[in-house]
């Protein structure tokens, strides 16, 4: 056994050591003579200890009257009774092992490992996951990987996390349990479905709802979902089922819309640590809140990213200068509502690790009022276009384009997507559109015929997209949710649901 010494602020040292199974921790001052600390220690453990000496190298007696800066160096003992303590001053270790949770540990979501290293970079720790039937039972290590993910075959178990290095004591974390079952949480991921083929790319688009838009006690804002109490609105209800139902399907690729830092940096990145991610936020109101891209690290290689602001593509140097200009010219009050209603985008430029097959990323969260349908649509095509420049620049690749379109299948922005033109409406506007603007990308739908994609109390409809360009195939598309779990409640988000948008899931051959 070990005793571990450390020079803190303001000529402090901080002592720490086990005796009987019990962590004893002292804070003293580095000037306090070894004899006052003894008769500290003798004190706090009464009668249940004879004598506390320290010993130097050579196992002598260190005076008393020397102070604790001295004394306490490594290569000295600390007795107590007959066991010698080595003291250790200032060294590497691990101090701290805890399971962090980003809610209640049940089965389907992710613990991961909260670790505090001193001198010891955190790369060299290595993890050691073990479950038993009971909190005091024999332990099993099931993994070492830095997180663990909580399937079926732990349900009911207890569950400890142990942490070592080389020349590192081993430290284990409070033991936590037994793994909840959770019927909700059972339902969510019921839809989940094995891939069809190893050749094909799962790609998910998924609009989370920001939390910004619920009605929380510590937020006390409108209450957009009044049919949803408020535990199942609230961020340690929904943000780790969110990142666990991305889990479940197991994409390659993953689209998110309404994604805020706090979901991103303390959820999605840490229960989803296979997958590097992009965030990108803008002010919407009072609060930041964007668009996202996660994919696969064993699955690719980043080559480049870019977010894409709309519509200034339409006056800066580039592809769209010369349709801005003449928009600008021809309908000045178009652009003017076009410019105050900006809209994010992300681009990502993918190289599969297995093929060598580059990809397309596009990711968007376009204007949901239909009154300006047409600044929608041109948005866009600006993405398009945007798209297809990066094609073009980083040579030949396949495109998925992803997002909460906000438009349904009359709209504008579904004929451009579907047919790569717009049809004539009579008005000057309508009628430029169709005889001057073209989709550049050829795409597809990859979404099938979903019975809803958002669902609401007073809106339910499909209005999130998967495409992906026409040469691509879509070889499955996982099954809409069941319409029996949607009903249970007026809208979503609900027990079950925990967003208003159902994720889209689709298997797509780009090979």
């Amino acid at each position: 056994m070990n005793v571990i010494v450390r020079p803190i602020p303001k000529g402090r040292l901080s002592i720490s050591f086990w005796w009987k199974n019990k962590l004893n921790k002292f804070e003293r001052t580095e000037v306090e003579p070894v004899g006052d600390f003894l008769k500290r220690l003798k004190s706090r453990w009464k009668d249940d200890v004879k004598s506390v000496t320290v010993l130097d190298s050579s196992r002598n007696p260190i005076a008393h009257s020397l102070c604790l800066s001295t004394a306490m160096n490594s290569g000295n003992y600390l007795c107590v009774d007959k066991a010698k303590l080595n003291i250790l001053f200032d060294p590497p270790a691990i101090e701290k092992v805890e399971i962090y949770k980003a809610a209640s540990h049940f089965v389907g979501s992710c613990l991961f490992a909260n670790v505090t290293t001193v001198k010891v970079d955190k790369e060299d720790v290595l993890y050691s996951w073990s479950v038993s039937e009971t909190n005091d039972g024999d332990f099993v290590e099931v993994s070492s990987l830095p997180y663990l993910y909580l399937s079926t075959e732990f349900d009911g178990k207890y569950v400890r996390l142990s942490c070592h290095s080389q020349g590192v004591d081993v430290l284990h974390s409070k033991t936590i349990g037994p793994v909840e079952s959770n019927p909700s949480f059972a339902r969510l991921i019921s839809r989940a479905r094995p891939r069809p083929s190893p050749v094909t790319t799962r790609v998910i688009s998924y609009n989370i709802l920001a939390d910004s838009y619920m009605e929380t006690r510590t937020k006390p804002v409108i209450n957009h979902f009044p049919w949803c109490p408020k535990k199942f609105q609230a961020r340690a209800y929904r943000e780790p089922r969110i990142a666990a139902e991305i889990r479940a399907h197991d994409p390659d690729i993953v689209c998110m819309q309404e994604v805020e830092g706090h979901a991103f940096d303390q959820t999605l990145q840490q229960m989803l640590p296979e997958y590097c991610g992009n965030l990108r936020t803008v002010m919407k109101g009072r609060n930041k809140v964007g668009c996202c891209i996660f994919y696969k690290r064993s699955q690719y290689h980043e080559l480049h990213y870019e977010t894409v602001e709309l519509p200034q593509e339409y006056s800066s140097e580039g592809s769209l200068t010369e349709l801005g200009k003449t928009l600008a010219e021809k309908f000045p009050e178009f652009m003017a509502d076009i410019a105050i209603r900006p809209i994010l985008s992300q681009i990502l430029f993918l190289k599969s690790t297995a093929t060598g097959q580059n990809l397309v990323v596009g990711n968007t969260h376009l204007f949901w009022n239909p009154e300006y349908a047409k600044v929608t649509f041109l948005h866009a095509h600006a993405l398009c276009t945007k798209l297809q420049d990066v094609r073009e620049k980083f040579g030949n690749a396949r495109v998925v384009l992803c997002g909460d379109m906000n438009s349904q299948t009359t709209s504008l922005v579904h004929e451009y997507f579907t047919c790569g033109r717009v049809q004539p409406d009579g008005t000057e506007l309508g009628d430029f559109f169709a005889s001057k603007i073209q989709n550049p990308l050829s795409l597809k739908l990859a979404r099938g015929e979903p019975n809803f994609t958002n669902y609401t109390a007073d809106f339910k409809d499909v209005i999130d997209y998967v495409l992906c360009d026409s040469q691509s195939q879509v070889v499955a598309v996982t099954p809409s949710s069941d319409l029996t779990d949607l009903e249970r409640s007026e809208g979503c988000p609900s027990e079950i649901f925990p967003s208003d948008h159902l994720p889209i899931i689709s298997d797509i051959d780009f090979s």
